[in-house]
């Protein structure tokens, strides 16, 4: 009878143990999920909302630094003319984002330089003196345009044109007033001047606005 005893205890024992042994797999394998689990919500939230902010803001600095180089450029350009001399005047631009976290990849700009084609033109008119046929010329002014496709901002492009900076927004097209403007030696209702300006406007409806010149 005891030694029947002693086998029972044994053997309940050794079943005690392998249990014991299961459940503390188990917890292992769990407790490993929930860190696994946790990791990737963390990755998650990181991916879906640190980086999107990260990024707008980079390109929006990235926006902020076209218009500074495009300004330097459009101002060395006024130097260049102002001295009448040739001399070599360099402007930085900054053609991709900076800045950019581990795990994204820099948004890429472009510089394009257009030489005539454009959407605007000079007109030039030369006259020697009264009697005389004058010179006139019709030229399509380039255009140098630096495209910033931002992904996480608004996508921008920045030109110069006619001597001046243009920032063109997404989804808009750079257009010419529609302004006419005309200059007369009288103007009707008004005592005669040397010279007085007409203007008016090319507007359908609008009506013309006279403004006599001192």
């Amino acid at each position: 009878m005891g030694g029947s005893n002693l086998a029972r205890e044994r053997r309940r024992y050794r079943r005690f143990r392998h249990l014991r042994r299961s459940r503390r797999g188990v917890a292992t394998v769990i407790g490993a999920l929930l860190v696994v689990v946790i990791f990737f919500t963390i990755f998650g939230v990181f991916l879906t909302q640190t980086i999107p902010v990260w990024m707008g803001q980079n390109e929006t600095s990235w926006i902020n630094s076209g218009e500074m180089s495009m300004a330097s450029f459009k101002a060395d350009v006024d130097l260049q003319y102002s001295l009448g001399a040739p001399p070599v005047y360099s402007v930085p631009f900054s053609l991709s984002s900076s800045g950019v976290p581990v795990l994204a990849s820099p948004t890429q700009g472009s510089l394009v330089f257009t030489v005539g084609g454009g959407t605007s033109y000079a007109n030039l008119t030369i006259s020697a003196g009264p009697g005389s046929i004058p010179y006139v010329q019709n030229v399509s002014t380039g255009t140098l345009t630096m495209n910033l496709p931002n992904r996480y901002a608004s996508p921008e492009t920045i030109a110069f044109q006619n001597d001046a900076v243009i920032r063109v927004p997404s989804g808009a097209a750079p257009r010419s007033p529609s302004l006419r403007c005309s200059r007369s030696a009288t103007c009707p209702g008004t005592p005669p001047s040397p010279l007085s300006s007409s203007i008016r406007s090319g507007l359908s409806g609008a009506p013309a606005h006279r403004v006599p010149s001192p």
